[in-house]
């Protein structure tokens, strides 16, 4: 009885977890190219660094308004001298209003001004006023470096999502060039029948028979090859996202050739240009802030003792003030840093300067890259038509015996070759299309086709 319990059970079991895994399967084929970008970007550490240095930014930029907060510290000392300080008076002589009367010197005792053991404890406070524009300064420069940081994880975010949609395209190159495998191998399994009984018959030689088995193995080998690639394109995935390859074996994506609408006709919103623009911004307020250091500092300061019994005569209870720092000359430190900020701020005009040309002849060339994929995609099709028509002819001559072997291979590859080429050039014209919405800066989760 237990035995039949314990079979039911596992059976339970079996049944459950068949049935857990199919609706898995189910919910994993509608794994679309945004859900899979959404999971690689919220799996990437470059992504959470590059937040970190935005959000490190923030505290950059709070730090520096922070100069403005009073510092109050609380002190305590204890100090033993080798004496007490004393001020000794000598014997005042004084003189008699009476004649012949002496009066002796009047004695003072010393008056002690310090004891030989002190214990003092107080509260002190500064707070600086005017800093010479050194931190208006800073903070407008960590401003400009806290836009370069959020462009710079824009551009991150631009490459994740251009490597995902490569990978799943590829397995949608991959899919449909499997398809266009299939439909060679059963005509070619066709013909091999039909040749077998040709053969039989004495209609055609071993050759003929030879060269139909070496283009099935062909294409066998073909067909294993891209079984290889999808099983990396789903590895390279896995990496990305997080998603288990036997999730990604159930996606099989469509390719279709990409129309780009309302985009952008300049590389200015393109994040590398944007962080570099950022970052000859940040520089010059950085500069602007290092030659402020020649200006004077304003403070005000405060001490408020808390236990008076150790004070000495001349200690004040409390206190309160404003100062000034004026800093005349440091060695030429100061000229030094200035001229650093200087160089630093050129060469950032400099990169930004060679960016923004670089940028501009790329999206020039991605322009033309799409124009030139759209142009081979109706070329492809046009031989794909011509190849299936010539295919079509070839079989029936062939059958009839109007042509050999080779050349009813040769009209197998051809349309072979024509459909997997039509294939990849909507996949390079895809790609293409990612390039010039990454040239443009519109290259976002929200622009991609699902």
């Amino acid at each position: 009885m237990k035995i039949q319990i314990n079979i039911c059970v596992m059976c339970l079991a079996i049944m459950l977890a068949s049935s857990s895994m199919a609706q898995k399967a189910a919910t994993d084929t509608s794994l679309t190219r945004k859900m899979l970008i959404q999971k690689a970007l919220d799996k990437s550490y470059e992504i959470k660094n590059a937040k970190n240095e935005v959000a490190e930014d923030k505290y950059d930029k709070l730090e520096a308004y922070q100069t403005y907060i009073p510092n109050v510290s609380f002190n305590s000392a204890y100090t033993r001298l080798n004496d007490k300080i004393q001020i000794v008076v000598p014997p005042i002589d004084v003189q008699s209003p009476v004649p012949g009367l002496v009066i002796p010197p009047v004695n003072v005792d010393p008056m002690t001004l310090q004891k030989k053991e002190t214990f003092k404890d107080d509260l002190t406070a500064t707070m600086v006023l005017f800093t010479g524009m050194k931190v208006p300064w800073t903070v407008k420069a960590l401003e400009h470096k806290k836009n370069a940081d959020e462009a710079l994880l824009k551009m991150n975010e631009s490459e994740i999502i251009n490597n995902v949609v490569n990978y799943y395209d590829m397995l949608a190159l991959i899919d449909q060039s499997q398809v266009v495998l299939s439909e060679s191998s059963k005509r070619l399994d066709e013909e091999y029948a039909f040749v077998k009984k040709a053969r039989k018959e004495g209609l055609i030689n071993s050759y003929d028979e030879s060269k139909i088995e070496i283009a099935t193995q062909q294409l066998s080998a073909k067909q294993i090859e891209m079984n290889i690639k999808r099983k990396i394109v789903e590895s390279l995935l896995n990496d990305l996202t997080d998603v288990d390859t036997l999730s990604l074996k159930s996606v099989h994506p469509e390719l279709s050739i990409w129309s780009l609408t309302q985009l952008g006709s300049s590389v200015e919103n393109c994040p590398e240009l944007v962080a570099l623009k950022e970052s000859v911004d940040a520089n010059k307020f950085k500069t602007k802030a290092t030659c402020s250091n020649y200006m004077p500092t304003a403070y005000a300061f405060g001490k408020k003792e808390l236990d008076y019994a150790d004070l000495s005569v001349l200690d004040p209870k409390w206190y309160v003030g404003v100062g000034l720092s004026w800093k005349i000359f440091d060695g030429m430190q100061n000229y030094r840093e200035i001229q650093k900020a200087k160089l630093e701020a050129s060469t950032a005009q400099n990169t930004y300067n060679n960016a923004l040309s670089k940028m501009k002849v790329k999206l020039e060339q991605s322009r033309l890259n799409v124009q030139l994929a759209d142009q081979l995609i109706v070329v492809a099709q046009k031989q794909v038509a011509s190849a299936d028509k010539g295919l079509k002819l070839c079989v029936k001559e062939y059958e009839q015996g109007l042509i050999s072997i080779t050349e009813r291979l040769e009209a197998e590859t051809d349309c072979q070759e024509a459909r997997l080429g039509l294939i990849k050039a909507i996949y390079d014209q895809r790609m293409a299309s990612i390039e010039l919405l990454e040239a443009t800066g519109n290259l976002t989760i929200e622009n991609i086709q699902n």
